[in-house]
């Protein structure tokens, strides 16, 4: 017998997660959490750059070869395949989806088996924002497949604001199954208020580069400014994500750092250094949860602008207003872009 199903007196808790990267930046303090419970805690994810950092921390890893976003039916189906027999021979207490597609991948290889599950939407994603024809049919298909699977019996599920809350009860779960927690946290001892930096109002966004996180239109909007006579510095942080359909090509995000006033950082390592460097935090994006990247400016003190999706998140039950949020010395910068 595998050792792995071999008796144990710790209850055992295995995390799904496409990515090894989104393991470590969303889901570390609460497996930290779970190990010092007395959880054996296990990390199932396609391993690329940071397989040796989560063994590091005492977790046990699974790669996985998956192929996040393809369409191809014999790779999902052999995914399936690799995750049942994997669910089958670690016999673990929970399974934790994080994300839309580990949930639908999960939640079908645990049909028929003994486990509980606890489905994380971390924000519905591009099937549930875009109004592309593709979109439109993965979405319907999407959403019978989530009616089925998350109204089973051992089947729980995670929101971050009301608006995924309504859609998941929208597919008929039960009240009781669905739980509500604002996000995923950010650790305050690292992240602090700190000054505001000199020099031209600056602006700063954080995160994957989609279309469904509205850059394209917040590029258009610091070119708007700049005719206007109202220039100001935009700091673009993160990477472009092949495998989403909503990623904005390579080509265009050159396009974007040849512009005056706007700077495309890649990937920042230390999260830190834009905050040091921008006045505001600006995400409008279509459709989130509880973006990580606005916990992390509030943290750090800076003003936040929200796009229409995100006024919901901000402003759900048991979350602090936006403006309450911001330190007193980041009001008055937004003041000054309000005019």
């Amino acid at each position: 017998m595998n050792q792995d199903a071999t008796p144990r007196s710790a209850r055992r808790l295995l995390y799904l997660v496409s990515e090894d990267w989104y393991f470590l930046s969303h889901r570390l303090p609460m497996a930290k959490a779970a190990q010092r419970a007395g959880y054996e805690v296990h990390v199932a994810t396609r391993v690329q750059t940071d397989g040796a950092a989560i063994e590091a921390l005492g977790f046990k890893l699974h790669p996985l070869a998956w192929r996040r976003g393809s369409t191809n039916p014999f790779d999902r189906l052999r995914l399936v395949g690799d995750v049942r027999r994997l669910y089958r021979r670690l016999q673990p207490d929970l399974v934790h989806h994080v994300a839309l597609e580990p949930t639908v991948i999960g939640s079908v290889a645990a049909l028929g088996l003994p486990v509980r599950t606890l489905n994380a939407m971390a924000g519905l994603g591009f099937v549930f924002t875009s109004r592309s024809t593709k979109a439109l049919l993965t979405g319907f298909v999407v959403r019978r497949l989530l009616r089925f699977l998350l109204t089973r019996r051992n089947a729980a599920v995670l929101v971050q604001n009301e608006d995924d809350r309504a859609a998941i009860a929208a597919l008929g779960i039960k009240p009781d199954r669905v739980f509500l927690i604002a996000g995923s946290g950010v650790d305050t001892d690292q992240l602090a208020p700190m000054p505001e930096p000199k020099g031209p109002l600056t602006a700063g966004f954080v995160g994957r580069l989609l279309d469904d996180k509205g850059i394209r239109t917040l590029v258009a909007a610091h070119e708007i400014l700049g005719r206007r006579g109202r220039p100001v510095r935009l700091l673009v942080a993160g990477e472009p994500d092949p495998a989403n359909p909503a990623s904005i090509p390579p080509e265009e995000i050159v396009s974007w750092n040849a512009r005056e006033g706007v700077e495309v950082l890649g990937h920042v390592a230390d999260i830190r250094e834009v905050w040091a460097a921008a006045h505001i935090a600006v995400l409008p994006s279509r459709r989130e949860g509880l973006p990580k990247s606005l916990l992390e400016a509030a943290a750090c003190g800076r003003a936040i602008v929200l796009g229409h999706a995100s006024r919901a998140v901000a402003l759900s039950p048991g979350s602090p207003r936006p403006r309450r949020r911001s330190a007193p010395a980041s009001r008055s910068r937004s003041r000054e872009t309000r005019r």
